[in-house]
């Protein structure tokens, strides 16, 4: 084959992939059981139309199922630009794909032996996942270990003391549209206005450039030392009182005016607090071992044919790993 026909290969293979994996997993009912998530909206609502065809969630969703952990899926998928994102590289790999198939480039063997062993990936991986889940313990069996787990984990805990604050961004650069010298003008300004008397959550959702805490008013939740950069954690603590403001902080996010509203110092965690947490983690970890025992399982009775191997390859085996690859089939063929 030749240079241009291989790097086209290479760049196929990666589309071809994704787009049997997502058709694969299309069919696989089991797909909204793995992304952990309730449907609100059905399947067969579209939500990207184009030239090459329409995109559905189903199609989304059964995206996602093959391309995330599955830990992210639920996060992802309730997000709109998560939606959006996944939306668009299902489109661009629908359209690539009947480009190539248009142009008959399915049918060349190389080709056609990827897309097989994508549905093939495809396939086992949902397999595995669906096993998992079956095979998995219920909720209520892993809470003793979940319980056992928080008291190893907080048997030395020592409360930290945390500040709970609202902070008021002003950005500088090409992005903002002011300089350095300007955002500092501005920080002073709104300063001295909290400080008239003007509420500092009102000049936060009005002028802050952290369009997140903005939308709170400013408000962060509370925080212990080592959360934060270095020059807004050292601020935010020098606060002493409830109320009492900061002169603006440089930092590379931009400059800051801090407000505190609390000082606490938090009791010792609480197993409730923490319960469903552990649980759901404890829960994921089970699964994975489900699943790397089945995928060892899957691979039992196997022979390597190493003369084989080493014919194809350039780098032969080293002797240990021979060794290694006799030992072990002998022991398979023990059993």
């Amino acid at each position: 084959m030749q240079k241009t026909e291989a790097s086209q290969l290479a760049v196929f293979k990666v589309a071809v992939l994704a787009c049997a994996v997502a058709v694969c997993a299309l069919g696989n009912p089991a797909n909204a059981q793995q992304a952990n998530v309730a449907p609100p909206v059905a399947d067969n609502v579209v939500v990207l139309r184009g030239p090459a065809g329409e995109i559905s969630l189903g199609d989304v969703r059964a995206l996602a199922s093959v391309v995330l952990p599955i830990e992210q899926q639920q996060e992802v998928l309730a997000s709109a630009s998560g939606v959006q994102q996944l939306a668009l590289a299902a489109y661009t790999q629908k359209n690539l794909a009947a480009q190539a198939r248009a142009a008959g480039y399915d049918q060349q063997a190389a080709v056609k032996r990827v897309e097989q062993l994508a549905a093939q990936r495809a396939l086992s991986d949902s397999w595995m996942i669906h096993q998992a889940d079956i095979k998995a313990p219920a909720l209520d069996k892993l809470e003793p270990y979940a319980r056992t787990v928080f008291e190893n984990e907080t048997a030395n805990h020592e409360a930290q003391p945390k500040v709970h604050v609202r902070h008021l961004l002003i950005r500088s650069g090409a992005e903002a549209g002011r300089t350095d010298e300007q955002a500092l003008a501005l920080a002073s300004e709104l300063l001295a206005r909290a400080k008239a008397g003007e509420d500092f959550s009102s000049l936060a959702k009005q002028y802050s450039d952290d369009r997140k805490s903005a939308e709170q008013g400013g408000e962060l939740a509370a925080f212990a030392r080592g959360k934060m950069v270095p020059e807004f954690e050292q601020a935010a603590f020098a606060l002493k009182k409830p109320g009492d403001l900061s002169a603006p902080v440089k930092t590379h996010f931009g400059y800051h005016l801090i407000e505190l509203l609390e000082r606490a110092i938090p009791g010792k965690p609480k197993f409730e607090d923490e319960r469903d947490a552990l649980i759901q983690k404890l829960l994921q970890e089970r699964k994975e071992q489900i699943r790397r025992t089945i995928w060892q399982q899957a691979q039992e009775g196997i022979e390597f044919d190493v003369a084989a191997i080493e014919s194809a390859a350039a780098k032969p085996f080293s002797e240990a790993t021979k060794m290694e690859l006799e030992a072990a089939q002998k022991m398979r063929q023990r059993k």
